[in-house]
């Protein structure tokens, strides 16, 4: 029989081996992934907590958005998300037309993006109206009435 001592303690390696495993790979998982959720959800934020100055947080802010940066370069390398179409014509310029802009590229990334359906026009929304006032208790009314009249 297995000493309950013994059994706990292998019992925890195990489970911290599983866990630091997982916070490893999760390090390394992209959006999509598994161990994403992992990442953005429990290891950074754990991370996150031992930046105790503004400076230590504001770093830590600007390693996370470069973390994103780079996975969403990462994610178009691999094909899953395409490269954002810009629908400015400045863009396509390379720095020997940039000094004449009438020489601008004409490859279909120049051309305009196709206008947005309009949303069909919703209803207003309206207040309530305002409920009136309670009506005030006719014996408190006569009452007041019948001694001013004393």
């Amino acid at each position: 029989m297995i000493n309950k001592d013994k059994f706990i303690t292998a019992l925890t390696i195990v489970l911290l081996v599983v866990i630091g495993g997982a916070f490893v790979l999760a390090e390394k998982a992209l959006p999509g992934d598994t161990l994403y959720g992992v990442k953005t959800q429990i290891a950074e934020p754990i991370a996150g907590m031992f930046a105790f100055t503004k400076e230590a947080k504001a770093e830590w802010q600007k390693k996370l958005a470069e973390r994103r940066l780079e996975e969403t370069q990462k994610l178009i390398a691999m094909g899953i998300l395409k490269e954002p179409n810009t629908t400015n014509a400045t863009a396509n310029q390379t720095p020997e037309n940039s000094k004449n802009p009438k020489n601008t590229d004409t490859t279909s990334a120049s051309k305009p993006a196709p206008k947005p359906t309009p949303e069909p026009a919703k209803p207003a929304v309206t207040a309530p109206a305002p409920t009136p006032n309670p009506p005030i208790n006719n014996r408190i009314n006569i009452r007041r009435d019948e001694s001013d009249d004393d």
